[in-house]
């Protein structure tokens, strides 16, 4: 009966702690940082680096301990450089003396004093799993992850720190690796010590770290195990690239990186990377681009992995996310490993820290448009023109018996067919930079591809969004046109689905997927394709202008080179004196607007630009071994 009655007592008080702890949580005010002294264990690179310069950014005196001088320095270097206030210390948390010594250092300093907040950063992550780690490897986890936590906020005298500091350990546990790493059995060690603090001495503690660090470290343990994938699957991952394409000198450098990486040579690794992403290069710029074995597309994929891991390794997250990015565009998938989740893990950790607002040029408001007007200004001079014709939401049998295999395929401009895609609630430029505002996308710059000037760049989405939309004094155009945005990002991937129409042809996995993403005033020229067509209108509006295939000897195609499927004539503003036929043209017109899905038959000409900031998904859905044309 007594222990019944302790029981419930202990539940009782368990119950009102958690209330009142509740309470305390969801009452709490932000704190301001300003002046206050953070000292940050690990601080050169890593978690605590970058706990370091967010701190600095809210104008705190970051106090950075280290047992790297050297990182240490550059470190609290390049915070000075960005107007924050640093001071760094090398110390080894291992020692307690050390630590006494540092501790009485910084109280001691005439523009510190005592430390208000304590962040134990310092930590090391050996990885291999548990039955692989020597006595040497679990001692050193054990001294750094618990001891050094010990040393740095615990141990010092009283008189060391303000009573009332706070402290802070980054760690992160889970149930399915926790018994895998040793560093993971040392953080929950560390976890029971921070409990044990809290109840006998009273400190204040972090129990519930910032968005910051969580996020960070988050990082660590998807970084450690990534590297792990790497060590357990890198003879797979070789083992795709044909010793008859590949020669064995670079399957002996690509080796080579891959020790240099897990012996954390980062330095070796970072040439080795370069070297063999050199080679790639070269390879594909022999020939034409569909030409490239691809092989030397997985070899690429490979030195990505390998540098984006050093760079991910020491905290260069921009970096690694360029590095990344361009592996994801330039290389090609192997059968058991992709770029893209190492992506979207790192761009949540970058946006984490450095969020990408929408400038305040932009909106991604639309303003309702009138579309005969706009139709007006458009083919002036053509006599033989008609407006598309639209349809709601036609069956399946419908649409093949009166479009798709139609003696006389015409274009049509389909209504309510895809209602249910959650694009339309979510899509706009605030969106996209939140989801993939430092993502590394291929930019066709200039009016149209037909131009001398025209070029293309690689530049993150954000940058893209910040030069070419809204008020743009340059006025340049930008334009994100035919790419597959959806393989690179998979999160908008989720956003949309294949048409049902195009499943009457071919799967949807045979189906060519693009995105066309700009500010007004983008445009593709008069062209043709060699597949069938579903243009879904999601964001914005673009006037389309269609002409037949009987008609291509009205429309003056290029007579030779790579662009023969595209017209010399500018639908804009056309010059009857260099192209009089064009006056006998058929033309057919529309302005879709969110929603509209505009079915374009194969070989039928179309000419878009778009009249606001737009957003185009193309569905290409005939199988066909020619390559697809620019729309």
């Amino acid at each position: 009966m007594e222990l019944a009655i302790s029981f419930f007592q202990a539940l009782a008080h368990s119950a009102i702690g958690f209330f009142l702890s509740f309470i305390e949580f969801v009452t709490a005010r932000p704190k301001s940082v300003t002046d206050r002294v953070i000292v940050i264990t690990g601080a050169a690179q890593g978690i605590g680096k970058e706990v370091a310069a967010k701190f600095a950014a809210l104008k705190a005196k970051v106090v950075l301990l280290d047992v790297d001088s050297e990182m240490n320095a550059r470190t609290a270097e390049e915070i000075r450089q960005s107007g924050g206030c640093a001071y760094e210390f090398t110390v080894d948390v291992t020692k307690p003396e050390e630590m006494r010594q540092i501790a009485n250092t910084i109280k001691d300093h005439k523009d510190l004093g005592c430390a208000d907040i304590v962040i134990c950063s310092a930590g090391i992550l050996i990885p291999k799993l548990l039955e692989d780690n020597t006595d040497a490897d679990i001692r050193r986890t054990f001294d750094v992850n618990v001891l050094g936590y010990f040393w740095v906020a615990l141990r010092p005298s009283p008189s060391t720190f303000d009573r009332r500091f706070e402290t802070s350990s980054t760690f992160a546990t889970g149930e399915h690796v926790a018994e895998r790493y040793p560093a993971n059995e040392s953080k929950l060690a560390v976890k029971t010590l921070r409990f044990f603090v809290d109840s006998v001495f009273a400190y204040r503690l972090l129990t519930n770290l910032p968005r910051l660090i969580v996020s960070v470290f988050g990082r660590e343990m998807g970084l450690q195990e990534w590297l792990l994938a790497g060590q357990n699957s890198q003879q797979q991952w070789i083992d795709e690239l044909d010793s008859a394409v590949v020669p064995c000198w670079v399957i002996f450098v690509l080796h080579k990186a891959f020790h240099a990486l897990f012996n954390k040579d980062y330095l070796t690794t970072q040439k080795l990377c370069k070297f063999l992403l050199d080679v790639a290069w070269e390879k594909f710029n022999i020939g034409h681009w569909s030409e490239v074995n691809i092989c030397w597309r997985r070899l690429h994929t490979l030195a990505t992995y390998l540098q984006t891991m050093h760079l991910w390794a020491v905290g260069s997250l921009k970096e690694a996310m360029q590095s990344c990015d361009k592996g994801l565009i330039l290389g090609a998938p192997l059968r058991q490993f992709t770029l893209t989740t190492i992506a979207t893990q790192i761009h949540s950790e970058l946006s984490a820290v450095e969020p990408c607002p929408l400038p305040s040029k932009c909106s991604s408001s639309v303003r309702d448009l009138d579309k005969t007007a706009i139709m007006a200004n458009f083919c002036v001079g053509i006599t033989l023109r008609a407006e598309v014709k639209r349809i709601h939401c036609p069956s399946l049998t419908e649409f093949e018996r009166e479009w798709l295999h139609s003696v006389e395929q015409k274009p049509v401009v389909i209504e309510g067919a895809l209602d249910c895609w959650p694009a339309f609630q979510k899509w706009s430029l605030e969106y996209f930079l939140k989801l993939a505002g430092h993502r590394t996308v291929p930019v066709e710059i200039g009016t149209r591809y037909t131009d001398e000037n025209w070029t293309q760049q690689l530049m993150p989405l954000h940058q893209f969004v910040a030069t070419y939309f809204g008020e743009n004094e340059s006025g340049d155009v930008g334009y994100l046109a035919q790419y597959d945005l959806f393989e690179q990002i998979p999160e908008l991937r989720n956003d949309i689905t294949v048409p049902e129409y195009c499943c009457l042809v071919c799967d949807a996995d045979n189906v060519d997927v693009n995105a066309w993403f700009g500010p007004k005033g983008t445009v593709s020229p008069l062209h043709t394709d060699p597949t069938d067509n579903l243009f879904a209108q999601v964001m914005g509006a673009k006037y389309i202008c269609l002409c037949p295939p009987d008609d291509s000897d009205m429309v003056y195609p290029i007579e030779s080179g790579l662009m023969r499927n595209t017209s010399q004539v500018d639908m804009a503003e056309p010059d009857f004196d260099a192209f009089p036929n064009l006056q006998k043209a058929r033309v057919y017109e529309t302005v879709v607007g969110p929603g509209d899905l505009l079915f374009i038959p194969r070989g039928w000409w179309h000419y878009l630009k778009s009249m606001t900031t737009s957003f185009s998904v193309s569905f290409w859905f005939r199988p066909s071994k020619e390559e697809v044309g620019a729309i």
